[in-house]
């Protein structure tokens, strides 16, 4: 099945992956992800990397992570729970 990665002219600009499930972008020199795990629902993470072709092999990999975990019945995000009036992360 073929990626269809998007990338723009310039070099700039965000990176779309696995048929736009990714999207790779830097933030103050900083590279985050942005991956669609369900209809309308994404997850954002900082690949906390500089370097362009580090952060879409990141990404990747975080993105297969999630699936394998969606594909186990895992959870695949972090939730906050509330313990005696403190937030807990």
């Amino acid at each position: 099945m073929p990626d269809n990665d998007a990338r723009s002219n310039n070099g700039r600009g965000p990176i779309r992956l696995e048929n736009d499930r990714i999207c790779v972008f830097d933030r103050d020199g900083v590279y985050q992800a942005r991956i669609r795990t369900e209809d309308n629902r994404y997850l954002w993470r900082s690949l906390k990397t500089r370097n362009q072709s580090e952060a879409i092999s990141l990404a990747r990999r975080l993105f297969h992570s999630i699936e394998f975990r969606k594909q186990s019945g895992l959870p695949f995000g972090s939730h906050s729970v509330k313990v005696s009036g403190v937030m807990r992360i």
